[in-house]
């Protein structure tokens, strides 16, 4: 359900706390990558799994990158819970960012109102877009 990508096809990559594949770290933005839907029966896992991340970190966290490629559909019942994970980060001064959200996955973020809280500058058509747009952004 969750995977790890190849830090050496994208220069710019977080570690993974638990499986430490190495890559470029940096410090603020974690990178994470769910591989299923978002539905009903596994959307409190992915917001487990999130927060462990962020809970795991030895940094604090600014941003979390959701690469969405591998998320081809998001029910609306799950889109509230994407909007609860957001609210829950934004109380913690964290954003939440979305990379490759596309077909049936961006259709239901647009129709629910989600990507409109997450807010447009902050949907990008990569990661590497998104994790250039954090570095622009850091402090």
């Amino acid at each position: 359900m969750e995977s790890r990508r190849n830090p050496r096809s994208f220069p710019i990559s977080c570690r993974c706390p638990t499986h430490g594949f190495g890559g470029r770290i940096v410090p603020g933005l974690i990178i994470y990558r769910f591989d299923s839907s978002l539905l009903f029966f596994n959307a409190d896992y992915f917001k487990d799994r999130v927060r462990a991340v962020i809970n795991d970190t030895n940094t604090k966290t600014k941003w979390v990158l959701f690469n969405a490629e591998s998320v081809p559909l998001l029910d609306v019942t799950r889109a509230d819970a994407l909007e609860e994970l957001r609210s829950e980060l934004a109380g913690r001064e964290i954003v939440l960012a979305v990379a490759r959200g596309k077909g049936l996955f961006r259709v239901m973020l647009e129709r629910t109102g989600v990507a409109g809280r997450i807010g447009a500058e902050r949907l990008f058509p990569t990661v590497r877009a998104g994790a250039e747009a954090f570095l622009e952004r850091a402090p």
